[in-house]
């Protein structure tokens, strides 16, 4: 692959796990605190919330 690369027939080796392990640290972090993935405080939800509400037809609050 890396042969491949130099010879300008691919851009990037799909072989190598380049950002693999800080994707995998990440996920090891959140697994450790799980507050770290939680949404801070009730305000911030209901923006998102409300938005999905404001675009839905007739604006159905279900």
């Amino acid at each position: 692959m890396e042969q491949a690369v130099r010879d300008g027939l691919i851009t990037v080796n799909p072989a190598r796990g380049a950002g693999r392990q800080r994707e995998y640290k990440q996920a090891e972090d959140e697994l450790d605190n799980p507050r770290a993935l939680a949404v801070p405080d009730w305000p911030t939800l209901l923006r998102p919330a409300q938005a999905l509400v404001d675009h839905s037809h007739g604006r159905y609050h279900g």
